[in-house]
């Protein structure tokens, strides 16, 4: 609970306008909102000690909970919070860094408004309206992106962090016809909040930077809610069937669609696409966006308890009983062509050794859209020459047992995070996924193959059908 109140408001309204931040920007502090300076903590942000359980054959649960601020006073001003205080001799605490009107800019304009008449449009009064006003207009756009958000078709993978999604007509945006300039610019506010919250789903960023670099790339989406004349380099780029915003690659969706009711002609529909996670260009280590390092217990005998927000997307908690550290960080196609080493998959001698480039590969080939064979957490040891060598793919709890550099050395719990289905269940939008079984399938199927392994051979071993191409109705 903190002791935020009007004047408080107004202050940050004006901050904000320095700062240029219109719009939705001026809607102030909230009186209750999520926490954001517990980024990755935790059983603070988003999250909790009890993850939500799931009964519909997912590898692993879904984050719940998380911590709120709340503002009470908010609505009340300073001067009618000390007189009531007097009223009742009660003491307060202030801070006496506020009266350093040099110290930074919300003690100069608590100054300003102490020592100054102003203009009445930056009174108090007329500052915390227009946040209120603001509020209501985004209250607006919410009710009709909820409304949206509920009847979009989608189908979201949690193995691979990917979401298809079939976006609403652009009519649909608004509660009346789209024929002004001010309509468009309307429109545009809520396929910027709905599509920020589809893209949330699976998004390595917080729905904050999301929602701000999203807001350049609508048109994409929706084109006749362009606002300015385009140059021929923004129409190749909208032309373009696929895009990166928000460390998001989206791409139309291409294939059949995976919507389609027993009775629906339409095999493709131009208004479907699929999210996932940007590529990282030529695997430089440098490129990467987010990597964590997971000492030894011999060192560190408490990292085996701790949660790591990885990506944003996963919460993992990495128990290393091995003598060198462990790498998680994002697996790419090339990270199936580390140096291959023998696996003795059974103790037996009349059974063959398998290379673990080719067990790697057996298990990635069950993603049949080779699209998605790429931006999912890995964990990875180091060679004496300082490569990187995968050891385990938790999101499909997968573990590489290396002879002489794993063994039974590591254990690791994982959980996707927190997100808003609204009042969807997680039935409604996640998809089946590959199993254990498939993967012990697989990897007996290639354990006796003398050819290495090839996508029609592995493709045959998957006894459910593409995720995302399921039919709706089944």
């Amino acid at each position: 609970m903190l002791a935020h109140h009007l004047d408080d408001q107004a202050e940050g309204i004006v901050l904000r306008l320095m700062r240029n931040r219109l719009r939705t920007g001026l809607i102030g502090m909230k009186s209750v909102e999520w926490i954001p300076e517990c980024h990755g903590i935790h059983g603070v942000y988003h999250s909790s000690k009890t993850a939500r359980q799931l009964d519909i054959g997912l590898p692993f649960p879904f984050e719940s909970g998380g911590i709120q601020a709340l503002r009470p006073l908010l609505g009340f001003s300073k001067s009618r919070l000390i007189a009531t205080c007097k009223e009742h001799s009660t003491t307060w605490v202030e801070d006496k860094t506020n009266q350093d009107v040099t110290l930074t800019n919300r003690n100069a304009i608590r100054h300003i408004f102490r020592n100054h008449k102003l203009p009445a449009a930056l009174s108090r009064d007329s500052l915390v309206s227009l946040a209120v006003h603001m509020k209501k207009r985004l209250d607006s756009h919410k009710e009709i992106v909820d409304d949206l958000f509920e009847k979009c078709p989608m189908k979201l993978d949690i193995q691979t962090g990917s979401l298809v999604v079939r976006l609403p007509p652009v009519a649909s945006l608004l509660d009346r016809p789209i024929l002004t300039e001010s309509d468009i610019l309307l429109a545009r506010t809520s396929a910027i909040l709905l599509v920020s919250r589809l893209a949330s789903l699976v998004s390595p960023k917080t729905s904050a930077s999301t929602l701000g670099q999203l807001s350049s790339s609508i048109d994409i989406f929706y084109p006749a809610l362009r606002t300015r004349h385009p140059t021929h380099a923004m129409l190749r780029l909208w032309e373009r069937p696929d895009s990166t915003w928000a460390n998001i690659w989206f791409r139309r969706w291409d294939k059949l669609s995976p919507f389609r009711l027993s009775d629906d002609p339409i095999e493709r529909h131009t208004m479907e696409w699929l999210m996932n996670r940007r590529r990282v260009v030529n695997n430089v280590s440098s490129l990467y966006d987010h990597q964590i390092i997971v000492p030894t217990l011999r060192i560190d005998p408490s990292s085996g308890e701790k949660w790591h927000l990885f990506d944003d997307r996963y919460w993992m908690r990495v128990k290393n009983h091995g003598s060198a550290p462990l790498k998680i960080r994002n697996f790419e196609p090339e990270d199936v062509k580390t140096p291959s080493e023998d696996i003795k998959k059974v103790p037996t001698a009349d059974r063959p050794r398998v290379r673990s480039d080719h067990l790697i590969k057996t298990v990635v080939m069950l993603i049949k859209d080779k699209r998605l064979r790429r931006g999912f957490p890995g964990i990875f040891s180091t060679d004496e020459e300082g490569r990187d060598i995968l050891v385990a793919l938790p999101t499909f709890n997968f573990t590489v047992r290396l002879s002489e550099t794993v063994n039974e050395n590591l254990h690791y719990d994982i959980r996707y995070k927190k997100i808003d289905m609204g009042n969807r269940s997680l039935d409604d939008i996640v998809v089946p996924v590959i199993t254990k079984a498939q993967i012990a399938d697989a990897v007996r199927n290639l354990m006796y193959s003398k050819t290495e392994p090839s996508l029609s051979a592995i493709s045959k071993t998957r006894q459910s059908p593409d995720p995302h191409t399921v039919d709706q109705q089944s």
